[in-house]
C-alpha cells in the first residue's frame, strides 16, 4: 500500500530534496495484493493519481487503473514435454476528459523446450486477443474495437568452454551464439486507445522480447531474426568475473504497427548493441554499454554510451563511483562519488554530477560523518539543480544514529543511496 497526498500543488516543487521530486507532477496512491505458486501468479491492483498540475491536458496525465487484475502462468510438461504460457489482464481505466473503459487482453502460447549440455532450442506458437469497451469516444469511432493476431517464435543456442586464467585465478571462459527468429503478423490497430503503452526502450535484453512495446495496446508486428553472441569467464566456484556480449535484430519487412502520430520504422536492422561487465579484482569492477545505429548519418551515430568504474572494499566501508552517460541529443553527463573513511571515526562523502553537455552542474554533495561503536553524527550539504533553468537548492542535513535505537534528523542514507550511483 503506497498513498501519497499534498494539500499544495506547490509543495515538492517548494520542499523537494532532488530535481526527481520537485519535477513531479502526479502523486501516485497505489493498493496490490499479489500472489505467487509454483507455476503461476496473481497481481490484483487498484491506481490512482493526484494531479499537481493543473496546466496539463487529458493526454499528458496519466490513466488510473480501478481496478486492474493479471494472472501469468507457465507450466511444465502439459503435453509431450511442451510448457503451457499465459497472460492474461483485466484493467478498467479512467482519465477525466479523455476516452476511457476496459480492456481485456489474453495470450495463451504453447513452447517445447529442448536441450542438452551443449545446445537449446525452443519452438513457441501463440495467439493474443485484446479487446475494449469504451466511453466518451468522438462520433464515428469504434467502442468496442478488437483484434486477434498471432505468434511463432524459435530461440536457440549453443554453449562452447574452455579452460583459461583470469588474472592468474584458473577460471572458464565461454562462447554462446544465440539465435531468436520472431514472426508475428500485421494487423489494424489504429482504432485501439492508448492507456498504458509506449515503446520500450532499447537493450541487449530488448533484442529477444515478443513485442517491442510496453502494455497491451500495441502488439508490433515482426520478421525478424536476432543474432546475438556472448562470452563469459566464470571461476573455480562458477561466479562470474567476466561477460561481454553483442547482438544485433534484422528486419525482413517493414513494421507497421506504431504509436499515435509516429512514422513507421522502415531500417533493415537494429542498432548493434554492446555490453560489457568485468570484476577487476581486489573490489573493482567496471561496467559498459554501447549502442551504435549504422543507419543514421555517413558513419552511424551512437545513440546512448555508458561506462562506470566502481570500487567497494569487502568490509563496504569504502566506495568509490566514476561514470559516464550518453544519449543523443538529450544528455552528456559524468557522475563522481565517493564515500570513504579517514580513521575508525571519521567518514567522507562527496559526489559531483555535471552535464557536459549544458555545461552545467547539476547536483553536488559533500558530508562528513563521525562516530563510535554505540552513535554516529552525520551532517551533508547538497546543492542540485531545481529544474531546466539556472536556478539551484541548497540545503543541509543533520543525522543523529543511535545504533540499535533509532535515528534523529534527516534520512541521509536515502539521500547517499540516490544521490551517489551505486551506492548502498
Amino acid at each position: 500500500l503506497s498513498l501519497n497526498y499534498v494539500s499544495d500543488d506547490d509543495y515538492l516543487k517548494d520542499l523537494g530534496d532532488s530535481l526527481a521530486v520537485t519535477s513531479k507532477t502526479n502523486l501516485e496512491r497505489t493498493g496490490e495484493l499479489t500472489y505467487r505458486g509454483d507455476d503461476w501468479g496473481l497481481l490484483a491492483r487498484a491506481q490512482d493519481y493526484q494531479n499537481l498540475d493543473d496546466t496539463l491536458t487529458g493526454s499528458e496525465r496519466p490513466y488510473s487503473r480501478l481496478p486492474q487484475v493479471r494472472v501469468d502462468l507457465q507450466r511444465p510438461d502439459v503435453l509431450g514435454g511442451t510448457t503451457l504460457h499465459l497472460d492474461a489482464e483485466y484493467a478498467n481505466f479512467y482519465r477525466s476528459g479523455s476516452v476511457r473503459g476496459h480492456r481485456l487482453d489474453m495470450f495463451p502460447a504453447l513452447s517445447l523446450p529442448l536441450a542438452d549440455q551443449w545446445w537449446y532450442l525452443e519452438p513457441k506458437a501463440g495467439a493474443r486477443y485484446t479487446a475494449y469497451r469504451l466511453s466518451d469516444t468522438d462520433p464515428g469511432e469504434d467502442d468496442s474495437p478488437s483484434e486477434l493476431s498471432g505468434l511463432v517464435s524459435l530461440d536457440g543456442g549453443l554453449l562452447f568452454d574452455r579452460s583459461t586464467d583470469y588474472f592468474g585465478s584458473a577460471a572458464t571462459q565461454t562462447l554462446e551464439p544465440r539465435l531468436f527468429y520472431l514472426l508475428v503478423p500485421t494487423g489494424d490497430q489504429d482504432d485501439q486507445p492508448i492507456f498504458d503503452t509506449g515503446l520500450l526502450g532499447f537493450g541487449f535484453d530488448n533484442l529477444f522480447r515478443e513485442n517491442r512495446f510496453s502494455g497491451a495496446d500495441r502488439f508490433g508486428d515482426a520478421n525478424q531474426l536476432t543474432l546475438a553472441l556472448t562470452s563469459r569467464v566464470l571461476g573455480a566456484s562458477g561466479e562470474e568475473l567476466l561477460r561481454a556480449s553483442i547482438g544485433q535484430i534484422y528486419y525482413f519487412e517493414d513494421r507497421e504497427v506504431t504509436l499515435p502520430d509516429e512514422p513507421e520504422p522502415d531500417d533493415s536492422s537494429s542498432a548493434l548493441v554492446i555490453e560489457l561487465d568485468a570484476a577487476l579484482g581486489n573490489g573493482w569492477r567496471s561496467r559498459a554499454g554501447l549502442e551504435w545505429d549504422p543507419h543514421d548519418g555517413d558513419n552511424g551515430t551512437i545513440d546512448k554510451a555508458a561506462a562506470q568504474l566502481t570500487y567497494r572494499d569487502e568490509k563496504r566501508q569504502r566506495f568509490f563511483s566514476a561514470a559516464y552517460r550518453l544519449r543523443d541529443g538529450v544528455t552528456n553527463q559524468t557522475d563522481l562519488g565517493a564515500v570513504w573513511p579517514l580513521n575508525e571515526q571519521v567518514r567522507l562523502i562527496g559526489r559531483h554530477y555535471h552535464s557536459l553537455r549544458e555545461d552545467r552542474l547539476l547536483e553536488a554533495l559533500a558530508g562528513i560523518e563521525y562516530g563510535r561503536c554505540c552513535w554516529q553524527i552525520r551532517a551533508v550539504a547538497r546543492r542540485f539543480v531545481d529544474g531546466t533553468g539556472d536556478d539551484y537548492n541548497t540545503g543541509v542535513q543533520l543525522q543523529l544514529v543511535l545504533n540499535g535505537l533509532g535515528r534523529l534528523g534527516q534520512d541521509i542514507d536515502e539521500t547517499l543511496e540516490r544521490g551517489i550511483y551505486g551506492y548502498q
